[in-house]
């Protein structure tokens, strides 16, 4: 939960929002369409890119940061 919570704010605001809806509230990519206006392609790239962008994150913490 904590660590999630640290990655998450590191986040672009964007992305703090496609990985709490799609990871979190676990809403499908229709479901984030429709309450973004957003179209599923693009949810579907946002979500990839914020995926990609948690990973160089992650990779950059140290294991204190994970607790």
């Amino acid at each position: 939960g904590t660590m999630v919570r640290k990655i998450l704010e590191q986040l672009s605001p964007a992305n703090q929002l496609i990985i709490t809806l799609l990871e979190l509230e676990d809403r499908s990519v229709k479901e984030i369409a429709e309450l973004t206006g957003w179209s599923v392609p693009l949810v579907k790239v946002r979500a990839f890119r914020a995926r990609a962008e948690m990973k160089k994150i992650l990779q950059k913490m140290t294991p204190e940061q994970y607790l």
